[in-house]
């Protein structure tokens, strides 16, 4: 068949095509408006979704920021009430920890739900370094064992950022010691210290230094005791070194992670 002759007979087609349209579309009616629907709002979606999303994580920061923000000054006004008598360790801490602790659900960003796990778990064990009066020892134990699978989820989540990983991993290790465990604490603070990915950060640091020190926190300090002042209620938490965290925007990337 001569090209001409082929070309002549497409052209046909497509004119036969052209003049049955109206009726063809007539018949097929509701398809084209039901497929020009479903068009339209996968369009609409995706725009909305690109035009949302920075906003959305824009106010996850600002959310997250302001309950870190509210759990330091809130160690600051027990401190304050502390030094009245007044102990409202547990009225601050605990519904912020519970605030933290939703967000880290809610968050579609595994690594802002990282770091608001770390503050939940920080939040529990200062509650009870917060506290005047000795803690319960099953209460205690209930308390840390939990604070360190929260950490362990922060550590699932933190994956891919050695800082916020570090400090999961220093985070259980210090449950472990204040559980005295000390030789699990051991070996977690040497797997943080001997983590190439983890040179360089806070945790690393600290880890060394509890390496260091750990040996003191596992004796008996009897201290002379002052006539004037009444009896300490005694304590079994360790003490806990300060915790360099990462700023919400260091952590949080563009877009959600997937």
């Amino acid at each position: 068949m001569k090209a001409e002759h082929r070309h002549e007979l497409k052209s046909n087609d497509l004119a036969l095509w052209i003049a049955n349209f109206p009726n063809w579309a007539k018949e097929n009616k509701n398809y084209i408006i039901y497929a020009g629907v479903v068009v339209i709002l996968t369009f609409a979606a995706w725009l909305w979704k690109g035009y949302s999303e920075p906003k959305i994580i824009a106010r996850n920061k600002v959310q997250l920021t302001n309950y870190v923000n509210a759990f330091e000054k809130s160690k600051i006004d027990i401190l304050s009430q502390a030094s009245s008598g007044q102990d409202i360790s547990a009225t601050s801490i605990i519904p912020l920890a519970s605030n933290l602790r939703t967000f880290a659900q809610d968050s579609k960003n595994k690594y802002m739900a990282a770091m608001a796990l770390l503050k939940t778990a920080q939040a529990i064990r200062t509650e009870l370094h917060y506290r005047l009066q000795a803690v319960p020892e099953d209460e205690f134990k209930a308390k840390i064992n939990g604070a360190k699978t929260t950490y362990a989820q922060a550590l699932e989540k933190a994956q891919g950022d050695p800082t916020l990983a570090a400090a999961a991993k220093f985070g259980i290790g210090l449950c472990e010691e204040e559980l005295r465990n000390f030789e699990q604490a051991k070996n977690i603070y040497q797997e943080i210290t001997q983590n190439p990915g983890f040179e360089g950060t806070a945790a690393a640091a600290q880890a060394h230094f509890r390496l260091k020190t750990m040996a003191d926190y596992q004796q008996t300090v009897v201290l002379a005791k002052d006539p004037k002042l009444p009896e300490p209620e005694k304590s079994i938490i360790a003490p806990e070194p300060q915790t360099t965290m990462p700023s919400i925007d260091t952590i949080a990337p563009n877009l959600p992670a997937k």
